[in-house]
């Protein structure tokens, strides 16, 4: 068996008088007695309002600068509750988030009309009674009457549309007016309280509501007739048929208010499509503006972004062209390089021969040792200018170190040039300190101006590689921040000028670097050259000594050839150590460029890599705006095809309204009937023509008619009744008076409340 479901309850009262807010008032804080259960707590409010339920409603309406207009509902009184059941097996903290749930329904559906929310805890059934003000934001009508002209209807609408919102006081617009719309309000206050386990009661919404028909009146009127004799019977017969006749009048009257209901809503639905295009049309201008701008910044995105491009294409072809140049530099100087290796090994072998060679002579010379004795004095001499000449090739070695950066030397107070940096070969220690000739101190200055030189440029092209290394640097940071692609783009076209510049720049000292090591070379040569007419002068006084005795001078003589070789030979290597240690420097600079300038290449080459990918995306990004602006297009379509529906059917409602046509069926197919006039025939319009709220409205204000004119005629047949039943009983005449009279009074006030109409009518 299954349990028994608790049900959410929801009840709706209409208050349409202050006197009648005053009785809720009244009952709600239990100012008059109540079926109350003893021992129970008096019920509390929970609002903030102070003062009498009339006194709040005056001034939320003062507040809110809404009417209300006399014989329409002033308030609305709700009651909440749960079943009993429920009530009975619900916890403590169920029970606590349910009041909590009203409260929140409460002010979710008055707002600022909220008056009163009394918990009634006293009564069998705990309940909550709310009271509030149907406040609700409606358009501020223009006065006067509607344009007939469909254009300045639409223009009416769309003025009365953008205009300033008000408040109303309306039962229809908060709760939608007849069953239905209470029934949607019933459906939205259990989503208040669903999740504690509470169902929603079933809809009786179209079930409709059995009544008894006019012929049973009928009926009773004819036993009315055949039972006059019975006065008592008679006269609770027809009353009883007078209380039929006037539940079916109130019936016909309630059926009339809920058709009215039914064409009001319709009709306010007719604002609301009517404000959906509006809101549609500026919702698609809207878009559409944003879709112009977005489309110019990817515009200008694109052509800032292919210009980078652009100028990094042409910064890496310039870098291409200078990679190539140092390239064939280097292949150039390896070339020379391996020549010289070449040369240095021949010289190797003949330095190896000449040792030989050498070696023979002392062993030649220890053999004469004896000979040479008698000449001690001769070669006292000759060593002597020997030192001197070995001093001197000292000296020119020190030159070639200065020259070469293996030695720093720098001149003391004495003038006389001391070693600041490097180490002194065992021959060069002597030298250095010995007295230098004039024919040598120029040539060491020079070497050392040239070492400074070599110095400070060293410097410079480690500043130059710091700068371009913090510029790469600079250049990678900024190229990362996509947001500033512009400027980016500019500053990569700044550094890339920069950087050509530079690579010129070093292009240039490189060139100066190898035209001061030619210079050195070349002085080197020159120096070698004074060296070697210095020692042709020796020879010719070693000559001019050997002369004096033939033997000593022959042995000599093949001593000065072998020294002269020896000599030679060791200019040649110092001169071949000097152009290798100087192509090995210019080598090791132009690999140091050479990895510099591939290094820049590849970072360019990744950003152009990215600023490609860039412009792929911008691409993208613009045929993605090219499709929204497609959907658009559609949608623009769409809406004036729409727009146009609609005001073609706004024209024919208002025409047919005018002119009272009617819907009929016509081949299966609903159509628009227009009576004929004067001067013309009939009109039919296809219902496939207009929007279906036209052919709605219609039957509805068909409808309407014909159960305004059954109303009427049961409202005469009532009145006709009362008036024989008052003949037949005179003592009832004064009393039927008083009724017939405040049914008419009563009829007066529903077509009036007709005609008066609603929002849109």
């Amino acid at each position: 068996m299954t349990e028994k479901p608790s049900y959410a309850i929801m009840r709706i009262g209409k208050i349409r008088t202050r006197a009648v807010l005053d009785a809720v008032e009244w009952h709600n804080t239990r100012q008059i007695p109540a079926g109350i259960v003893e021992g129970l707590d008096l019920p509390e409010e929970w609002t903030e309002h102070t003062g009498s339920y009339r006194d709040r409603a005056d001034k939320i309406l003062k507040d809110t600068g809404a009417t209300h207009e006399q014989g329409k509902v002033l308030a609305v009184e709700v009651l909440l509750t749960a079943s009993p059941e429920w009530w009975a097996t619900a916890s403590k903290e169920m029970k606590r988030d349910w009041w909590e749930a009203q409260y929140t329904y409460a002010k979710h559906l008055f707002g600022p009309g909220l008056l009163a929310f009394t918990p009634h805890l006293d009564e069998s059934t705990p309940h909550a009674q709310l009271v509030g003000l149907p406040l609700y934001h409606a358009i501020k009508k223009k006065t006067g009457p509607k344009p007939k002209d469909p254009e300045k209807l639409r223009k009416r609408i769309e003025e009365e549309a953008k205009a300033s919102k008000i408040w109303r006081l309306s039962h229809d617009a908060v709760f939608g007016g007849g069953p239905v719309g209470l029934a949607m309000r019933q459906t939205e206050y259990h989503g208040f309280v669903a999740h504690l386990g509470l169902s929603r009661g079933k809809d009786t919404v179209g079930l409709g509501v059995k009544h008894i028909p006019l012929k049973h009146y009928s009926k009773l009127l004819m036993q009315m007739e055949r039972d006059l004799a019975r006065q008592t019977e008679e006269l609770a017969e027809q009353r009883m048929v007078l209380e039929h006749y006037e539940n079916e009048q109130k019936e016909s009257f309630a059926k009339l208010a809920a058709q009215q209901d039914a064409i009001r809503h319709d009709e306010l639905q007719l604002f609301a499509n009517q404000e959906n295009l509006r809101v549609r049309e500026e919702r698609l201008a809207s878009q559409e503006a944003s879709l112009a701008v977005r489309q110019a910044a990817l515009k200008r995105d694109e052509q800032a972004a292919r210009e980078a491009v652009r100028q990094l294409e042409e910064r890496q072809t310039l870098l291409d062209e200078s990679v190539n140049r140092h390239e064939q530099r280097k292949r150039e100087l390896q070339a020379s390089r391996d020549r010289l290796d070449a040369r240095e090994i021949r010289l190797d072998k003949v330095e190896a021969s000449m040792m030989h060679r050498e070696n023979s002579v002392e062993q030649r010379e220890h053999n004469a040792a004896a000979r040479e004795a008698q000449n001690e004095a001769a070669s006292d001499d000759i060593r002597s200018k020997n030192r001197d000449l070995e001093r001197t090739l000292a000296q020119i070695s020190i030159l070639t170190g200065v020259m070469t950066g293996r030695l720093i030397v720098r001149w003391d107070g004495s003038d006389q040039p001391r070693v600041a940096k490097g180490s002194l070969k065992p021959d060069e220690t002597e030298a250095m300190q010995a007295l230098w000739p004039l024919i040598l101190r120029a040539p060491l200055r020079h070497a050392m101006a040239m070492a400074n030189i070599r110095k400070t440029l060293a410097e410079k092209l480690a500043a130059m590689l710091t700068r371009l290394r913090a510029r790469r640097r600079e250049v990678s940071t900024r190229e990362t921040a996509v947001v500033f692609m512009e400027k980016t783009a500019q500053v990569a076209q700044t550094e890339a000028q920069r950087a050509t510049a530079e690579a010129a720049k070093r292009t240039e000292h490189a060139a100066k670097i190898q035209k001061t090591a030619d210079e050195a070379s070349k002085r080197s040569q020159e120096l070698k050259a004074e060296a070697e007419s210095a020692r042709q002068v020796a020879n010719a006084r070693i000559a001019q000594s050997e002369r004096v005795e033939e033997t000593v001078a022959q042995k000599r003589s093949e001593l000065a050839d072998l020294d002269a070789g020896v000599a030679a030979k060791k200019e040649g290597l110092m001169e071949l150590g000097n152009e290798l240690a100087d192509g090995k420097a210019a080598l090791a600079q132009l690999n140091r460029t050479s990895d510099a300038l591939r290094t820049e290449h590849g970072d360019l080459t990744a950003t152009k890599r990215a600023l490609e990918k860039e412009v792929e995306e911008l691409e993208i990004k613009g045929q993605r705006l090219t499709q929204e602006r497609a959907v658009i297009d559609i949608e623009r379509a769409r809406l004036e095809k729409d727009r146009a529906r609609w005001d073609r059917s706004v024209t024919i409602w208002t025409k047919a309204f005018e002119e009272g046509a009617s819907v009929e069926e016509r081949s299966g197919r609903d159509v628009i009937v227009f009576p004929s006039m004067e001067g013309r025939q009939a009109g039919i319009v296809s219902a496939d023509d207009v929007d279906p709220w036209v052919i709605v409205l219609l039957k509805q204000k068909k409808a309407l008619e014909a159960a305004m004119d059954a109303t009427q005629q049961l409202a005469d047949d009532l009145d006709g009744k009362k008036r024989e039943f008052a003949a037949r009983n005179p003592e009832q005449k004064d009393a039927l008076e008083k009724e017939r009279i405040k049914d008419k009074e009563y009829l007066r006030d529903a077509w009036a409340n007709i005609e008066q109409g609603g929002d849109g009518r």
